[in-house]
């Protein structure tokens, strides 16, 4: 989400109200199936019901030192850091102001203070961590090419970018949300790639849509229907993906059906109007 005249509060503002809203709405409309994966449905009230507090890097920093945690300032924090800060965490928290030189040139320097910059990350308790990335940008042309040599970094790779200032830019903010790790964490998974359609695992390192196996042939295979069984001789990597059938290509969702080998070929059984 980009928010044109937006700075670094009223981004945060959003960003807080849209997840508040995506835990209202999933405890008011999915609340059995919450209870059902064994979430405590009194977290995920808690959760869309209170506001979310805000830290400087700062003090971050300090208190991660103080728990004995090997971090210096001027270093981003990567999950393990998160996860130790957060621990205690009732609520998420924006982690705001990080320094200059951790953050890239698209965020804009705090005027008050430039030492930092106007951006903010939303961190998830209960070990989750980041879920919400975002902050001011850097919109005006002197401030952009200022930050990129800044960092060393070539100016012509980033000529659109700067046009876009150049050429009548705005005030603006935003942020990014990882709808995944929202997921994740809302529902209370063990791991990310439970909330994943296509996740990477050790078996698979490339997601094979399962509309694209079927209607472009990949890798040269094809498919073929013989009574209530599609077959195709896809590679074994593709072995774990999961088909349920409901009426057209489009329409196929995940279920928990394995496939099933047969000489070099891999089936899967047809679930009509399931």
């Amino acid at each position: 989400m980009e928010i044109a005249w937006g700075g670094n509060e009223e981004v945060m503002n959003h960003g807080e109200a849209l997840v508040r809203s995506i835990a209202g709405n999933l405890l008011e409309e999915r609340e059995a199936e919450l209870s059902e994966l064994g979430r405590d449905t009194e977290l995920v009230s808690r959760y869309a019901d209170t506001r979310y507090p805000r830290m400087r890097y700062d003090e971050a920093i300090e208190t991660l030192q103080g728990m004995g945690v090997p971090v210096e300032w001027g270093q981003d924090l990567d999950y393990s850091k998160e996860k130790i800060l957060t621990q205690d965490f009732e609520v998420p928290h924006f982690l705001t102001h990080y320094p200059r030189i951790a953050k890239p040139f698209y965020h804009r320097p705090d005027p008050e203070d430039p030492k930092y910059v106007l951006c903010h990350d939303l961190l998830a308790p209960e070990g989750y961590g980041e879920i919400i990335g975002g902050g001011e940008r850097t919109w005006s042309e002197k401030e952009i090419l200022e930050r990129i040599d800044e960092e060393g970094t070539p100016r012509e790779p980033y000529e659109f970018y700067i046009d876009v200032r150049r050429y009548g830019g705005v005030p603006h903010g935003g942020f990014g949300m990882g709808i995944d790790r929202v997921c994740s964490w809302l529902s209370g998974a063990d791991h990310i790639r439970e909330t994943i359609p296509f996740p990477r695992d050790s078996r698979r390192v490339t997601p094979y849509p399962i509309e694209s196996l079927i209607r472009h042939a990949y890798l040269g295979s094809t498919w073929q229907m013989t009574g209530e069984q599609w077959t195709s001789p896809i590679p074994q990597r593709s072995m774990r993906c999961f088909v349920r059938w409901s009426g057209t290509l489009s329409e196929m969702r995940l279920s928990t059906k394995h496939w099933n080998m047969t000489g070099t070929s891999y089936s899967t059984p047809l679930c009509l109007g399931d």
